[in-house]
């Protein structure tokens, strides 16, 4: 409950608009990331590596590639389960080497995950608000059991 109560005061506070330098032709639909906002408790509860690495390339990845016209967020979500799969079994093994590979690829699958729901938000157009879930979605509930397979 006090990552609740957290975000409840979190949301008390004024919102700080970014200042527009002069003379330009921003869009109301221009988009900055930041990994700081807006907040939401996923966004709290998030480990710092996914809030600060992955979260952070995949929407780099999104907004500088054309991904999300080639792959939809389901699709990501199921390689995200099969790199996790490869893991878990380089996670077995006796050799070192064979372990640690297994841990890095499971920041491969950590950060398939970030380009999933980036890709689903790009597709949406709803990077402005944040990590909302949509439980009405069914690519809601295929993240979700990709994420519980993977985890």
């Amino acid at each position: 409950w006090m990552d609740v109560g957290l975000y409840l005061e979190l949301q008390k506070l004024p919102v700080r608009v970014a200042p527009t330098p002069p003379h330009t032709n921003l869009t109301q639909d221009t988009y900055v990331f930041s990994p700081f906002k807006p907040v939401t408790v996923k966004l709290l509860m998030l480990p710092s590596t996914i809030q600060f690495v992955d979260e952070p390339f995949g929407y780099f990845t999104v907004s500088h590639t054309d991904v999300s016209r080639y792959l939809s967020p389901n699709m990501v979500s199921l390689i995200g389960v099969l790199i996790a799969l490869f893991s878990a079994k380089f996670f077995m093994s006796d050799s070192l080497r064979y372990r640690q590979l297994g841990v890095l690829l499971f920041k491969v699958r950590d950060y398939m995950d970030a380009l999933d729901g980036n890709i689903a938000r790009e597709i949406s157009r709803t990077h402005s608000t944040g990590q909302v879930a949509n439980p009405h979605s069914f690519g809601w509930m295929v993240d979700g059991v990709c994420d519980g397979i993977a985890d």
